[in-house]
């Protein structure tokens, strides 16, 4: 069956874009988004590792390249089918014990000859067993808040909450468009639910403007579950050949950042 969505109400009259718990970026050095890739955790559990490639400016400034080959989508189904595994995913657990609140930051570039056909995975924050693949959450078992693109590059979170349903919920969506040929800046801004209360929230920036800002979300129903690190989850699909990519293409990806608050430009590194 392939993805759907459902879609999330809006509305947030105030937006705050930093968490009132203050700490330091996660990965101090901006553009050197191998740090992601360092911990026990990421290398130990990566799927997809041989579509994965860096590439190298200079000492400190790289970027991730991912690809995907024609006819590829969802990794599960390739795997059953004995084809070649489109994307990546791994977990990248945070070095301090697990937030309530955070800001995901990365950029990114579709190559020229991407086609978005019906949709496709983007990386996201996480927390507890990472929710995704139609695993609804109890509120007691974990979330995630990775990207999504779909039919001709409109934008979203596609967030697996416990009042999702079937598959899961599309925040923002249609609030902004990707193109290719051209680096891209995401910022999301988790902000966790008093356990009990439906006050969360999920704030977007893209190319550093305010797209879209979602109040009255649940995320959890007990402090147990925090956010524990980011799910670098990107594929194709959907799980059925409708979803694939009909050429052979890459995502680049650089400058990932975990912190309190929207960091300063870290744009102008490769090409």
């Amino acid at each position: 069956m392939a993805f759907s969505v459902q879609v999330a109400a809006s509305g947030a009259t105030e937006v705050s874009d930093r968490c009132e718990q203050r700490i330091k970026n996660i990965y101090p050095s901006l553009p050197d988004v191998s740090q992601v890739l360092d911990g026990a955790q990421a290398q130990n559990s990566i799927k997809g590792r041989a579509n994965l490639t860096n590439k190298t400016y200079s000492q400190k400034i790289k970027d991730i390249a991912v690809h995907f080959p024609a006819g590829s989508y969802d990794p599960g189904s390739m795997v059953r089918l004995g084809l070649p595994y489109g994307g990546i995913e791994f977990k990248s657990a945070l070095p301090q014990p697990g937030r309530e609140c955070l800001v995901l930051t990365y950029e990114l570039k579709f190559d020229e000859n991407f086609n978005f056909v019906k949709g496709g995975k983007l990386p996201g924050l996480y927390g507890g067993t990472g929710n995704t693949g139609g695993k609804i959450p109890n509120g007691h078992d974990g979330f995630s808040t990775r990207y999504i693109w779909k039919e001709k590059g409109t934008g979203a979170i596609y967030a697996y909450l416990p009042t999702s349903k079937t598959w899961g919920t599309a925040v923002g969506l249609g609030s902004w468009i990707f193109t290719v040929g051209q680096w891209h800046r995401l910022e999301q801004l988790v902000k966790l639910n008093t356990p009990g209360q439906a006050d969360g929230v999920i704030s977007i920036w893209y190319d550093k403007k305010l797209v879209h800002s979602e109040t009255g979300l649940t995320f959890r129903d007990t402090p147990d579950i925090t956010i524990d690190g980011l799910l670098f989850s990107t594929f194709f699909g959907g799980n059925n050949p409708s979803f694939a990519t009909p050429v052979s293409t890459n995502i680049r990806f650089r400058n990932f950042v975990m912190s309190s608050q929207r960091v300063t430009d870290p744009s102008g590194q490769g090409d």
